[in-house]
C-alpha cells in the first residue's frame, strides 16, 4: 500500500509539472553538470525536472536564435585586444638571458595562436592549444608558464570549461608589451629596443 502511495504522489507531481503543451523527456549529464545543475535547482527551490527543463529551453532558444548565454564562450572580437605587429616586434627583440632566437620563435608562435583562437570565440587552454599544434601539453605549459611571468599572457581558471572539472584558461594581458617590457628592464637592466 506504501508503494501504491508513492506512485500516486509520483503522478499528481508529474501531472503538476507537466503543464500544457510540456512534454517529459530524459536527460544524461556529466557528474560535474548534473552537480552544477542540483545546486542551480536548490538555489531556485525548485526540483530538478523542472530546473533541466529551464536550462534546456534557455539552451535551445539561445541556439535558434544565435544568442549568446551565460555558458557561452565570449563573441569573437573583430580587432585584436593589442598591436600584434608591436607585440610581434617586442618579442623579437626582447633579450632575455635564458632565451635564445628559436625560443623567442616559439613564444610568438604561442601568443599568436592564444590571439588566434581568442578571435575565433574560444577560450584556449594548454591542452586544446597542444592538440592545435600537434604538441605536447607539457611543452604548452612550459611556454604559458614564461609567458605568465614575463606578463604577456595570463590564466583564468574556469571550472567547467570544456568538460573538465576545472582547467586554466589563457588570454592576452590586458597590456602585453608594457608588462613584457618591465620584466625585460627587470632580467636586464635595459629595455627592449623597436
Amino acid at each position: 500500500m506504501a508503494s501504491g502511495g508513492g506512485e500516486n504522489w509520483r503522478s499528481r507531481w508529474r501531472k503538476n509539472a507537466l503543464h500544457e503543451g510540456s512534454r517529459e523527456t530524459k536527460a544524461f549529464l556529466t557528474e560535474p553538470a548534473y552537480k552544477r545543475a542540483t545546486a542551480i535547482a536548490e538555489q531556485r527551490n525548485e526540483r530538478l525536472p523542472v530546473t533541466l527543463g529551464r536550462l534546456i529551453e534557455s539552451a535551445v532558444a539561445s541556439v535558434e536564435h544565435d544568442k549568446p548565454t551565460l555558458a557561452a564562450p565570449p563573441a569573437p572580437s573583430p580587432t585584436p585586444p593589442v598591436d600584434i605587429l608591436e607585440l610581434t616586434r617586442a618579442i623579437l627583440a626582447s633579450r632575455f638571458p635564458e632565451d635564445t632566437g628559436s625560443a623567442r620563435f616559439r613564444q610568438l608562435a604561442f601568443v599568436h595562436l592564444v590571439i588566434s583562437e581568442t578571435l575565433r570565440g574560444h577560450r584556449p587552454t594548454a591542452t586544446s592549444l597542444a592538440v592545435i599544434a600537434g604538441s605536447h601539453k607539457s611543452q604548452l605549459d612550459l611556454l604559458a608558464k614564461i609567458l605568465v611571468t614575463r606578463g604577456v599572457i595570463m590564466k583564468t581558471h574556469v571550472p567547467g570549461l570544456n568538460g573538465a572539472p576545472a582547467a586554466k584558461a589563457l588570454g592576452l594581458s590586458p597590456r602585453p608589451i608594457d608588462a613584457l617590457q618591465a620584466a625585460h628592464v627587470a632580467a636586464t637592466g635595459a629595455a627592449i629596443t623597436l
